[in-house]
């Protein structure tokens, strides 16, 4: 089954505007503190040197988390791996306890 966010359209969605600006995704990584890394370049160099055993946080498939991660794993050329979560509040608790090493969070306007 091809999703419909991968699938081929025979326009660029990219270009359109629809009336509204969804281009933005107000939040940021939240990265568990026993990651050795201290910036987003220092983050980045460690997984590329681990790739494939960092982990982040996905509570909706297909939702601005996990399309902000894996934004960020294409832009920054690495491989970190999603974790699927039921709810947000458990996320949290896993990222805190360090069973996931990264999150992107929703943050106010």
């Amino acid at each position: 089954m091809v999703l419909p966010f991968f699938q081929q359209v025979p326009y660029d969605a990219v270009r359109i505007s629809p009336g509204f600006d969804n281009s933005e995704f107000p939040g940021s990584p939240a990265v568990n503190a026993s990651v050795p890394a201290n910036s987003v370049k220092e983050f980045i160099a460690l997984a590329k040197a681990k790739p494939g055993t960092l982990n982040y946080v996905m509570t909706a498939e297909g939702g601005s988390a996990h399309l902000a991660s894996e934004l960020f794993n294409s832009m920054a050329g690495v491989k970190i791996v999603p974790v699927p979560y039921k709810n947000t509040g458990t996320a949290i608790t896993d990222l805190i306890s360090g069973q996931v090493q990264m999150f992107f969070s929703a943050a106010g306007r």
